[in-house]
């Protein structure tokens, strides 16, 4: 969840002294990406203690995740603006940055999980993520490894007292911030038991809890200057997913 989400979602929660320093902080992200705790506070005639409760009530660590968050919203913008432009650039951008990171990427232990694993679980929080995660399955198959997909979340809360530290979790996300599996993937934590994060190329919630991360790069697409949705194409995913059956075809050979 960017700033912006947060700034809406704890709206209700901010004074007004919180929402003077929200809105300086908004209206000048550059700025603020390059200033102090120190520095900020003198800008907006508020103590440091003020502008850490309020990262707090936004449920950042702190005033440096803030400004990270403030940094990739920034880039955000940047890229859906280009995108209007030159969409089949964007594409490449995308394809060519999730590469460098399959390059950059050790698949050593987490083929050798996915290798010892009695079964594999799999969630995909959106429809193209689990039509990802079924490709996956299928290739699993084939190769005599018990994979197990996820159509709901209500199947995946009826399986969890089945998953064990034998098996493997592997979920696969946009954002990594999804509430509704969050007590899911606390609770695989707490167990111990194995997970991979398959998200896009930020930090978030999933990733930092799971116990093996892969990423991928997917920009948000505006067909039109005046569309507020996003639309986001996942074929730099499926890059990720051919990359893991064909690590793992080799592991298994």
């Amino acid at each position: 969840m960017d700033i912006e989400a947060r700034a809406r979602a704890y709206s209700q929660n901010l004074s007004e002294t919180d929402r003077e320093i929200l809105s300086y902080i908004l209206e000048h992200k550059e700025e603020v990406t390059k200033l102090g705790i120190a520095e900020l506070s003198q800008l907006v005639h508020a103590s440091k203690s003020s502008i850490i409760r309020l990262t707090k009530k936004l449920e950042f660590k702190g005033f440096s995740e803030m400004k990270f968050y403030l940094e990739q919203s920034m880039d955000k913008q940047q890229v859906s603006s280009y995108s209007e432009q030159a969409l089949m650039q964007l594409q490449k951008q995308d394809l060519e940055q999730t590469n460098r990171l399959i390059q950059q990427t050790d698949f050593t232990d987490i083929i050798y999980a996915m290798y010892q694993a009695e079964t594999i679980y799999c969630y995909g929080t959106g429809f193209s993520q689990k039509n990802s995660l079924s490709e996956l399955s299928q290739a699993m198959m084939y190769k005599g490894k018990r994979i197990l997909t996820f159509p709901a979340k209500r199947e995946f809360d009826m399986n969890m007292p089945l998953i064990s530290r034998k098996d493997l979790v592997i979920f696969v996300s946009l954002s990594g911030e999804t509430d509704a599996i969050k007590e899911n993937i606390d609770m695989l934590t707490l167990r111990k038991i194995p997970t991979i994060s398959i998200t896009n190329l930020i930090q978030n919630y999933l990733s930092d809890k799971a116990m093996y991360n892969l990423f991928y790069s997917a920009s948000p697409i505006f067909l039109t200057s005046q569309m507020k949705d996003e639309f986001y194409s996942f074929i730099s995913l499926k890059l990720v997913i051919d990359t893991l059956i064909r690590k793992y075809f080799e592991y298994v050979r």
